[in-house]
Parts: C-alpha cells; sequence; structure tokens
C-alpha cells in the first residue's frame, strides 16, 4: 500500500480509467521520474476549467449521495419501526 491506496485499487482505476491524475507539480513529477530513467506520457491534455468543472460536479454528485442516503436510512427505520409497531 502506497499512501494509503492498495495496489489492487489502483489497478482497478486504471482499468476503468478513473485513476487520479496529479494536477500539480507536474514539474516535480517529471523531475522525479526522469532521475530514475523513467517518464510521464500526458494521454489527455484537457484543460484545467474542464478539470475543475468535472472535480466539482463529483464533490455535488458525493455531497448529494450522502444526503439522500441519509435521508433513505432514516425513511427505512421509520418503516421497520411502523411495521413493529403495527406487528406487535
Amino acid at each position: 500500500m502506497a499512501n494509503g491506496v492498495h495496489l489492487h485499487t489502483a489497478y482497478r482505476w486504471f482499468r476503468e480509467g478513473t485513476l487520479p491524475v496529479g494536477r500539480m507539480n507536474v514539474e516535480l513529477i517529471e523531475a522525479a521520474l526522469s532521475a530514475t530513467g523513467r517518464r510521464m506520457v500526458v494521454l489527455d491534455d484537457g484543460e484545467v476549467e474542464d478539470d475543475l468543472v468535472r472535480d466539482m460536479i463529483e464533490i455535488l454528485t458525493s455531497f448529494c449521495a450522502r444526503l439522500y442516503g441519509r435521508r433513505s436510512a432514516k425513511n427505512r427505520a421509520k418503516k421497520a419501526l411502523e411495521a413493529a409497531a403495527a406487528g406487535g
């Protein structure tokens, strides 16, 4: 495990095409790689604004999922209590 991410998780992200890529300090990463005889290949040199929009959408999606997940759990608990009261 490196930085709290298991190797299998990183490989799955790679296969799915969702491997997070550093957006800052690219020069530092390239320097570290070149020092060890490696190189970095940029597959999609997207615009920074596109990345920011995508990041904002992911954050909003995460917040909405948490909100609706809590609401769903609350509704399930309420229905379970009602069923227990009606049945008992």
